[in-house]
């Protein structure tokens, strides 16, 4: 397997807002001011339209396209968004995203007054790459090449064309009524627009640390390749 890049990495933390806003409260527009110098954002949003539709959430505050450079080392902050219930960052990593987070959280206590949470609350960490397996996921599931074969003699038949149908898009999912962690579960593995099937390249996403979750790709490709 081989990637491809890293689209994006995501850590969201809930919280308790009462526990993590100052005692006395803040002064929000120096709060923002100072956020969005330390972190270089160039886009904030704390009302009105955003640029991709839709609408800030009231108490919510969106910083984009910042960066933290700290010990040599630079990592981009795509959006920080802060809400009532709690605060997603977003990486080109998750494992990026969480050392900003925790930064940032620290950042806030010293300077602006902000609280450490005392009611445990669940972080989540989510993960997009780009992807290229070795053999075709096809090859995985003997069954899909059958259906393949079947869809394609059926287009042959209405439209007069053979065409070869490969599978489009992998997905997997737990039981929404039973499960334990109320967050996506969903695991997905999508042929990448524009390119061609051959390239055998994919959107993946799935709701792990950006490491973890390569490690689970190359398990599922070792699995296709002994198939």
């Amino acid at each position: 397997m081989k990637l491809i890049s890293y689209e994006s990495g995501r850590v969201i933390q809930l919280w308790m807002q009462e526990e993590v806003r100052p005692l006395k409260y803040m002064y929000a527009p120096e709060a923002v001011l100072n956020m969005r110098q330390h972190f270089q954002f160039s886009r904030v949003f704390t009302d009105g339209d955003l640029p991709e539709g839709g609408k800030v959430p009231n108490g919510s505050t969106f910083f984009r396209d910042g960066r933290l450079i700290l010990d040599g080392r630079q990592i981009i902050i795509s959006e920080l968004s802060v809400h009532t219930d709690g605060v997603v960052l977003s990486s080109a990593t998750s494992e990026d995203a969480e050392f900003v987070l925790e930064y940032a959280l620290k950042w806030t206590q010293e300077e602006l007054g902000m609280r450490q949470m005392t009611t445990p609350k669940l972080r989540s960490r989510h993960s997009n790459v780009i992807v290229e397996f070795d053999k075709p996921v096809d090859a995985a599931i003997e069954a899909f090449q059958k259906i393949g074969l079947v869809l394609s003699k059926a287009w042959s038949d209405v439209y007069g064309a053979t065409e070869l149908f490969e599978i489009s898009r992998l997905g997997f999912n737990s039981d929404p009524e039973t499960k334990k962690i109320k967050i996506d579960h969903e695991f997905v593995i999508e042929r990448r627009k524009g390119a061609p099937y051959a390239a055998n390249r994919f959107f993946c996403a799935a709701s792990l640390p950006t490491q973890r979750h390569l490690s689970v790709l190359t398990e599922i490709e070792g699995i296709i390749a002994a198939s």
